[in-house]
């Protein structure tokens, strides 16, 4: 095997032809969609983009363009089934293309098979390693870990993680760190900034609650959400009157009736209200209503919702785990993960003013989607020839 060296004038401004797999795509509502979309429509500025997606509820479109994106939408299927529907889908796509990036965790296993198919040049975006939390929150949880696993320690050419603590659990599992790079997401400064509360709408949703605690996301199991919501009949025996807000979506419909079962058992006295999801442009105003943001996640690989409020300002109890003692800062107190005693007694500190702060961090997009042009210049540059 030898290496030849492309002329790197050539690599960096020939159109390419990438494909994309990701689990979901914009409009779908999550931190990892946020990602899949900035990422995808950067380089379909400058590159012939093909993403190859999942179908959800209230998209029809198969096939669209969108921001110079061509967007392929397959059979909403479930997870396990998707890897096999999204190879199906994207072989046709995968023949011509240069580079197959895809993401975990059923799109990564799909496009392991097409890089392997055609042997085709391949990136995996880690967005967390949950390894050892899916027993918490997962009745077979053998078989998920088992899975991802297998998925991630395929031999893709290059992973990008979205933190140092998923570096390190990848090069746990013998990934060599040569092919690991780090990117930290950015964040959107110019909507997630502190601001004054705008009290007609705390007024509207909270009334003259005295303390008003937040959690807003996904209702997924590795979010944590039941323990905060156990948490909720401790808190108001100590800060009476006090309020969770809980704005989430309802995909997927079995985890999100799953809380509001929940929620039924525990709430009393109007202590707990559920909103729906609200255009993103309007998120920041929820968030700022907040007294306190409540991040009681399992594990993290970034941390969007919590980077998020400290952007803002908020003071935030994170649980101590995952990527969040990482990226978060500003007025902080760190919890046990998984304890719903600890998560009541840190809302509680908070709300007695007793926190820890830490310096401001810079999370932004330009610079993290240069680094992922520097990972794809990477492989484009060289090529492997047989002797």
């Amino acid at each position: 095997m030898r290496l030849v060296l492309k002329s790197c004038k050539r690599n960096r401004y020939e159109i390419m032809n990438l494909l994309f797999l990701f689990d979901h795509y914009y409009p779908y509502i999550g931190g990892a969609e946020v990602v899949n979309k900035n990422v995808a429509e950067y380089f379909g500025k400058k590159h012939n983009v093909t993403v190859v997606t999942k179908r959800f509820e209230g998209v029809r479109s198969v096939i669209e363009v969108l921001n110079g994106v061509k967007i392929c939408r397959t059979l909403n299927v479930p997870r396990l089934l998707h890897s096999i529907v999204a190879y199906a889908c994207a072989y046709k796509f995968a023949e011509n293309a240069d580079m197959v990036i895809s993401a975990t965790y059923a799109s990564g296993l799909a496009g392991y098979w097409l890089a392997r198919t055609f042997k085709k040049k391949s990136i995996l975006l880690v967005h967390e390693i949950l390894d050892e939390h899916w027993r918490l929150f997962k009745l077979f949880h053998f078989l998920y870990r088992w899975y991802e696993d297998y998925i991630v320690t395929r031999s893709f050419d290059r992973y990008i993680v979205f933190s140092n603590y998923t570096r390190k659990k990848l090069t746990e599992k013998g990934i060599p760190e040569s092919r690991i790079s780090v990117i930290y997401h950015g964040v959107d400064d110019t909507l997630f900034y502190p601001r004054p509360i705008d009290k007609s709408l705390r007024r509207s949703i909270a009334g003259d609650c005295p303390f008003v605690y937040l959690y807003f996301g996904r209702p997924g199991g590795s979010k944590g959400l039941p323990y905060l919501i156990n948490a909720v009949p401790e808190i108001y025996k100590v800060i009476p009157g006090s309020k969770l807000i809980v704005i989430i979506s309802r995909e997927t419909k079995a985890e999100y009736n799953l809380v509001m079962r929940l929620i039924d058992k525990v709430t009393k006295d109007n202590n707990i209200l559920v909103l729906d999801t609200v255009p993103l442009e309007l998120l920041p105003d929820y968030i700022n209503i907040a007294d306190t943001i409540v991040i009681p996640s399992l594990s993290e690989g970034f941390g969007f919702s919590a980077v998020e409020s400290c952007m803002m300002g908020k003071q935030v109890v994170i649980t101590e785990t995952g990527s969040l003692p990482e990226v978060t800062f500003g007025k902080l107190v760190k919890v046990k993960k998984a304890d719903s005693l600890s998560i009541a007694n840190g809302i509680i500190s908070m709300y007695n003013g007793n926190y820890e702060y830490s310096e401001p961090k810079k999370f932004v997009w330009d610079e993290a989607l240069r680094k992922y042009e520097t990972v794809l210049d990477s492989l484009n540059r060289y090529e492997t020839a047989t002797t």
